[in-house]
């Protein structure tokens, strides 16, 4: 517990305060007495370093108050505290505070129990009894220093020991003592309880209970160690008067410290080798830097009741004291003791007449403004409080002086500290020297004039006000020149409040100066000043006098008794006038000088003027004229200004007086003095200049002020005629555009972007602010690890999408990816796009994981595919311009469709087989020259089934784009056909192509593009929306082009080849037949001629695309295109290798091997639906995938061994035409021998 408390009752300090007299260290003269009288007896305490000594064989106890010295009771309220140090040995129960009544009706004891070591309190008042209220045990031990705290608080008791709580309980009716009739105690006589064993070191008793002041300690400092050896640990340790103690637990009096002993010539205890014997008349000592003082103490005479000092004991300065000339306080009231010889005055007093501080008012006050002082005045200071001014105590440093270390140092040791000329123009007149400034208190301004002052024309003046500021020194000159045109007036007035300072004024022309220094004193010329001329005044001020010279020649003065003219702090100093502003001056000043020194006259006046009596010592004349007339330097003479001139002039060409033609307002007459210039003009180290472009003349502050940021011209803060980049005017305003911010300039506003990412990196990107148009997959930059990556964009709202990134297979869980904007993307309030780059982890699930690796595998059959891909096309396309047959890449082309038709299945395909089967589409090798000529995004966005067919949106031009492209090629090139086919030298070759384009390339055209344009056009029409005119224009052309036309064609293609056929089947002649397959070979010429059933290959080609797209639209079940495709290659493979149709036999086994295989691939779709798959297992995948793998290499064997066929037969036929060339040759040549031989032998 932290106990100390509000006031004192009582306080002893037994650890420094010895004798018989215990002194009371609250103030309250509550002296204590040791032992039972002030005689010393068997009763008495022992003095030790430790505190009093109570002996466990004897009654040891110190009387409180009353006693034989203190003879007044106390009372304790219903609050109060007992607090005190102690130590206790354990030999017998015993008694430390007792607070008995005479009559022992009411009474306090604080106990200890020894045997179990417990707190032991009686407690009776008003016949109400607490006996006996024990602690626990061991709450009180022995052999240690405790602090004990007993408060009572109205009902509530409570006993702290050492911080901690011990013992609580209450009364029952709120504690109250009413009378004195108590005998109060330390240890015990004659009681019921032996009194205490051990040692009290403080002791203290409080009106109340509170926590503000520690005085338990629980650090040691072993440097304030209370013995002669510290010990290495101290718990607790003592804080009395702020210092940290540590006492030691040593039980034998006769020991200080630890175990040393006292001097056998040490009465009592001892401290070190200093005996604790009291020996002075007061009863009473301490110790204090290791020696034993006497402590005086005031007393009450028991008998008289008078106050007296006991003899002998305190000097006579001293109300009380240690020792004789050692005070502890001082009869004078605002005295301190000396630590020897009495005592001396506070700081701002001063000892009176040099007397003795006997009386209370022995130490008067000093001046205010001295804070040591010898006497009254402020030149009677040792220090002081503000500033010392050449040994005068001041407020304040006054002009002309600076302040440094509270001292005035004089920095106008040669010139004047003011100087009013009145040679400038404006509200005021300023003081050159110091900056004060002079404003009319009039409504009239006194009137500046060329070569002459100012003019005061009796309804005009002017004041200074003095803020903070001190005007004149004690030591001061006045030196003013003036043309009075009245003979009684006011020329200046300084007041501070109500109180004049000094004052100058005329009365019937006889100049009188007064001044407050304590008393005014006066001076009045003897000498009158000459109205409507030139007068010099001079007044000076020094310690002693005040002196006034008039025109430099009569001097008179006036002298001061003991007294030093003192300026004072924001007084006010009028010029012209009263304070009461009364009594006007009429004429002119010219000129208005102070100084903090007497000058020598001779240095500001002299008689020796060319053309006037008196001047100024510059020699130059001051012009008599009046104030409408200017002063003509060339012709020395005074002449009226102007007629157009308001006031006055400087000559008759101007009647501005500043030098600057644009300056209104100068410091002076001269060039570069202006301080205002006319509106438009700004003044520039004191000159006027033009305000620039970009400013405006501001009317308050008189300058070219900065136009608002927006403005590039302006007229004020508010008109703008001329707006800067990026802004615009409205009404009298720059206001920045939509999407521009004002700061120094008009800045684009920037809005941001973000990026959110789900678990399966599929990427949002939200901007702020809604985008004024789409944005573009060319806006956009994304990499992954600072790689370029490819990405699909889609729109969510105007202002987020959603990106889907390819992502890498090296992808890890550090993986960065960043999108950077690669144009200015705009919203649609103008703002434009950060720049920032924008990053975000990507994630790196196992389900990504094995997603990299499915796209790592569908990655390699996409390569697989290609490879196959372009090996089948190169020999199948090298053969077929080899042997001019193109069936083998006619046979190739079709099996690869009938494999990629796959992908429009309504199951799903897994993405391995989807890209390999991808691969395959041949008219993606294909360029299409019409995949620029419309957007994509106008068309309808196609199911992902015709989206991984390639088909993106629902556009003819576009999906049909390699077919339009092709047919648009053969188109031009028939075109040429027909064109050359005019021309006599190429007709028979022209008309053999014609025949060739008729009947062959547009047939196997149709035949090669049903499947795909079938699917393309339905679809594009299906999926039309007809929302734009994109789509209206290609659903027109769809239909036109594709059902119309191409289709069209295809019908009579279709009903042209089964004409042929019922031609064929209805016995018509070889040549009708030979005739027909020259026309329609493309149908024929691959088949027998002999046998009807040959001929119906293209009809079950033709059947089966057709039922597979009418499932595509109609027929959603997984299982029917599978069983169509394997019924139609079924049909198809027997077809081939019963009937024999083809005229190769190779082609008859390519047909029947490749339609099983095909039949195969569909078997495994087939599978899958009825097990009822969700996907594809990666073993069927492979599966087909060697299935199609298969297939190529079945056409690539076919093709070598059919073309090489075809080749062999062209040589056999081509020997087989040689020879039989040889031969008829042979015959020939023979046969006109024969014939030559039978010619010769008629002619013969």
């Amino acid at each position: 517990m932290h106990a100390c408390l509000c006031e004192k009752i009582l306080e002893y300090k037994f650890g420094t305060n010895f004798g018989q007299i215990f002194y009371d260290y609250s103030g309250k003269d509550m002296h204590a007495i040791n032992g039972d009288y002030l005689n010393p007896d068997d009763y008495d305490t022992k003095p030790t370093d430790r505190g009093a000594f109570f002996s466990p064989d004897s009654e040891n106890l110190i009387t409180l108050p009353p006693n034989d010295i203190a003879p007044t009771n106390f009372i304790l309220p219903s609050s109060f505290s007992i607090v005190f140090w102690i130590l206790v040995g354990d030999s017998h129960d015993h008694s430390i505070f007792n607070r008995i009544m005479l009559d022992n009706t009411s009474y306090i004891n604080i106990k200890r129990q020894a045997l179990e070591k417990k707190i032991w309190i009686n407690l009776q008042y008003n016949n109400i009894s607490r006996d006996s209220s024990y602690s626990n045990s061991n709450a009180f031990p022995s052999g240690r220093w405790q602090l004990f705290i007993f408060t009572m608080n109205i009902r509530e008791a409570n006993a702290y020991i050492n911080h901690s709580l011990k013992l609580k309980f209450t009364i029952d009716i709120d504690y109250s003592e009413k009378n004195l009739n108590f005998k109060n105690s330390l240890g015990s006589k004659n009681l019921n309880t032996t009194s205490m064993e051990g040692y009290i070191w403080y002791f203290a008793i409080f009106d109340n209970i509170e926590t503000s002041i520690n005085f338990y300690g629980e650090n040691y400092k072993p440097n304030n160690c209370n013995s002669e050896i510290c010990p290495s640990q101290c718990d607790p340790d003592f804080i009395q008067d702020t210092e940290l103690l540590c006492n030691l637990t040593n039980f034998d009096f006769n020991k200080y410290g630890s175990t040393q002993p006292c001097s056998e010539n040490c009465k009592y205890g001892c401290t070190t080798s200093l005996c604790l014997d009291c020996t002075c008349n007061s009863q009473s000592c301490f110790i204090r830097d290791s020696e034993i003082i006497c402590l005086c103490q005031k007393l009450e005479n028991k008998e008289s009741g008078d106050l007296n000092f006991l003899d002998d004991c305190c000097f006579e300065e001293c109300s009380t004291c240690y020792q004789k000339l050692t005070c502890l306080t001082c009869k004078s009231k605002n005295a301190t003791p000396l630590s020897i010889n009495g005592c001396k005055c506070n700081d701002g007093y001063y000892r009176y007449d040099n007397l003795l501080l006997i009386n209370e008012d022995s130490c008067r006050p000093c001046h205010p403004e001295c804070q040591t002082c010898f006497g009254p005045s402020n030149d009677e200071c040792f220090n002081c409080v503000h500033a010392n001014l050449e040994g005068v105590c001041v407020e304040d440093c006054p002009l002309g002086f600076v302040k440094s270390s509270k001292t005035c140092k004089d920095n106008k040791k040669s010139s004047p500290s003011i100087k009013f000329t009145f040679t400038n123009i404006g509200d005021y007149y300023l003081d050159s020297q110091s900056s004060l400034k002079a404003y009319n208190v009039t409504e009239t301004m006194p009137t500046p004039t060329y070569l002459r002052g100012a003019y005061f024309s009796g309804d005009s003046a002017l004041k200074i006000q003095l803020i903070n500021q001190m005007m004149l020194s004690h030591i001061f000159t006045f030196s003013l020149w003036i043309n009075p045109y009245s003979i009684s007036a006011w020329i200046f007035d300084k007041y501070l409040n109500t109180t004049m300072q000094f004052q100058l004024f005329i009365n019937d022309s006889i100049p009188t100066v007064q001044i407050n220094s304590n008393k005014t004193y006066k001076i009045q010329s003897s000498t009158k000043i000459k109205n409507n001329y030139w007068n010099h005044i001079f007044i000076s001020v020094n310690h002693t006098q005040m002196s006034l010279i008039i025109n430099y020649k009569t001097t008179d003065q006036v002298l001061f008794s003991k007294s030093i003219f003192i300026d004072s702090l924001n007084s006010e100093f009028f010029i012209g006038c009263t304070y009461s502003l009364k009594n006007m001056f009429i004429g002119f000043i010219y000129l208005i000088e102070t100084y903090t020194y007497i000058p020598n006259i001779n240095l500001l006046v002299i008689d020796d003027c060319s053309s006037c009596n008196l001047c100024p010592a510059t020699k130059k004349c001051i012009p008599l004229c009046f104030s409408y007339e200017y002063w003509d330097i060339s012709s020395s003479k005074c002449k009226d200004c102007p007629n157009a001139c308001p006031i006055n002039c400087k000559s008759a060409d101007t009647c501005n007086l500043c030098a600057d033609f644009a300056c209104i307002k100068c410091s002076s007459f001269d060039d570069m003095s202006c301080i205002e210039c006319s509106e438009g003009y700004e003044v520039n180290n004191t000159v006027c200049e033009k305000c620039d472009k970009g400013e405006y003349y501001e009317n308050v502050s008189k300058k070219c002020e900065k136009c608002p940021v927006e403005c590039l011209s302006c007229k004020s803060t508010r008109i703008c005629s001329e707006c800067i980049e990026n802004s615009s005017l409205s009404y009298n305003k720059c206001i920045c555009n939509e999407g521009y911010n004002l700061t120094s300039k008009c800045e684009r506003n920037i809005f941001k972007a973000s990026l959110s990412i789900t678990q399966d990196n599929i990427i949002t990107l939200f901007f702020s602010e809604d985008l004024s148009k789409t944005l573009e997959f060319s806006n956009l930059l994304l990499s992954i690890d600072e790689k370029a990556y490819s990405f699909q964009l889609e729109k969510l709202s105007s202002y987020s999408y959603k990106l889907t990134p390819e992502l890498p297979n090296f992808l890890t869980k550090n993986s960065i990816l960043k999108i950077k904007f690669t144009s200015n993307i705009i919203s649609i309030s103008n703002s434009l796009l950060s720049s920032d780059i924008l990053s975000i982890q990507l994630f790196l699930t196992e389900e990504i994981k094995t997603k990299f690796k499915e796209e790592k595998i569908a990655k390699e059959a996409k390569s697989t595919a290609k490879l196959g891909i372009t090996i089948s096309l190169s020999i199948t396309l090298g053969l077929t311009f080899l042997t001019f047959d193109p069936s083998s890449l006619f046979n190739f082309l079709n099996s690869a469709e009938m494999f990629y038709m796959t992908i429009l299945f309504q199951q799903d395909i897994n993405s391995v087989l989807l890209n390999f089967l991808l691969s395959l589409r041949t008219p993606d090798l294909l360029p299409s020259i019409y995949d620029q000529t419309v957007d994509k995004s106008k068309g309808a966005k196609m199911p992902l089934k015709l989206q991984d067919f390639g088909f993106e949106s629902n556009l003819c031009i576009l999906n049909a784009g390699t077919h339009l492209t092709a047919i648009t090629l053969i188109l031009i090139i028939f075109a040429f056909v027909k064109l050359f086919s005019y021309f006599k030298c190429l007709k028979t070759i022209m008309m053999k192509l014609n025949e060739f384009f008729r009947y062959k390339v547009f047939l196997r055209f149709w035949l090669q593009t049903y499947f795909e344009l079938l699917i393309i056009g339905t679809f594009g029409i299906r999926y039309n929306n007809w929302e734009n005119s994109i789509q209206i224009i290609d659903g027109t052309i769809c239909i036109i082009i594709l059902v119309i036309s191409i289709k069209a064609v295809q019908f009579l293609g279709f009903l042209t080849f089964i004409y042929v056929l019922i031609k064929q089947l209805s016995n018509i002649s070889d040549n009708e037949i030979m005739h027909l397959e020259s026309r329609f070979g493309t149908f024929f010429e691959e088949f027998h001629l002999v046998g009807n059933w040959n001929r119906f290959f293209y009809i079950l080609y033709i059947i089966r695309r057709s039922l597979l797209v009418l499932t595509f639209h109609f027929y959603p079940d997984k299982g029917l295109q599978p069983i169509i495709s394997i019924v139609f290659s079924l049909i198809i493979s027997f077809y081939a290798i019963f009937f024999k149709c083809f005229k190769s036999k190779a082609m008859n086994y390519y047909h029947f091997i490749n339609e099983l295989i095909l039949a195969a691939f569909y078997a495994v779709f087939l599978i899958d639906v009825l097990l009822e798959n969700n996907e594809m297992s990666e073993e069927n995948v492979n599966i087909c995938i060697k299935l199609a793998m298969s297939a190529w290499a079945l056409n690539i064997f076919f093709s070598v061994i059919t073309n090489f066929n075809i080749i062999f037969h062209k040589i056999k036929r081509y020997i087989m035409k040689k020879r039989t060339r040889k031969v008829v040759e042979e015959y020939v040549t023979s046969e006109n021998n024969l014939k030559s031989k039978d010619k010769e032998a008629k002619s013969e």
